[in-house]
């Protein structure tokens, strides 16, 4: 996907305090009063008010969670329409671990055509050597009634257009089955350009992917998660789209950098 200078020198910017390689473990349970940039989040994608807003509507565990409300008509951010935050990036090296609390509302409307991604973990292209954006090499997203966790990767040393060595499907859910409740969602990932990655992924506690092989790019840097809403059909291909609005909450985030979260 082409990307714009304006775009490019925001990320270098916002992105910068790169991860040390030193082992760590962090937690966030979205009790503050809004939006707060520190140890875990750098950056927050949203256009408007109604975007992002610490809820007491809903909570797994304390007062509030985290709500993102993403709507066809908002304006764009970065080129397409989106409600996410963003961590730091991470040092590409290491077991890192990342858990969170998920709720997507009963009242989500199948959209059979078009899809969303609610979590990615996304690379930093290596735009010294002329890459651009690509599509995250592991994300979890929604269409119709299915949501699947996918994954892409890359050994060669600048990938072009958005067309990587292998790209595959790690998991299919019903949605039906994860609406109107809290899930826990466990990942556990070796990022790695060669055989040695791992991607482990349980739910509730019970394990639903074991992947070893290649994961991700061949970057000089590492990755970043966000979690969120990103839907550009409504930009790029809005036609294929029948609802106009998307709501989801997130609560209870832990990242483990090198270091295993307690219970797995």
């Amino acid at each position: 996907m082409k990307m714009s200078v304006r775009r490019i020198c925001f990320i270098l910017v916002a992105l910068v305090g790169i991860q040390s390689s030193k082992a760590r473990t962090y937690q966030h349970d979205f009790e503050e009063v809004k939006f707060k940039r520190g140890e875990i989040w750098k950056i927050l994608e949203t256009c408007c008010e109604h975007s992002y807003k610490h809820s007491t509507a809903k909570s797994y565990k304390g007062r509030q969670s985290a709500k993102f409300e993403l709507r066809r008509y908002d304006k764009d951010v970065h080129e397409s329409k989106r409600s996410e935050i963003a961590t730091h990036i991470e040092k590409p090296s290491g077991d890192n671990w990342y858990r969170f609390k998920m709720f997507i509302p009963n009242d989500w409307k199948t959209d059979p055509n078009s899809f969303e991604i609610i979590t990615q973990w996304h690379g930093y292209p290596d735009f010294n050597k002329g890459e651009t954006w690509r599509s995250p090499p592991l994300s979890m997203g929604i269409q119709g009634n299915k949501i699947t966790i996918q994954n892409q990767w890359d050994s060669k040393e600048v990938t072009r257009n958005n067309t990587p060595e292998g790209k595959s499907v790690l998991w299919e859910g019903n949605l039906d089955d994860l609406k109107g409740k809290w899930v826990d969602w466990t990942f556990h990932v070796k990022w790695s350009y060669v055989k040695n990655g791992i991607i482990e992924v349980w739910r509730d506690k019970k394990k639903i992917i074991s992947h070893k092989g290649a994961n991700s790019y061949n970057d000089e840097n590492g990755v970043y998660l966000k979690i969120g809403i990103y839907k550009p059909d409504w930009k790029h291909s809005p036609h294929k789209s029948v609802v106009d609005s998307r709501t989801i909450y997130f609560d209870d985030v832990e990242i483990g950098y090198g270091q295993k979260i307690p219970g797995y």
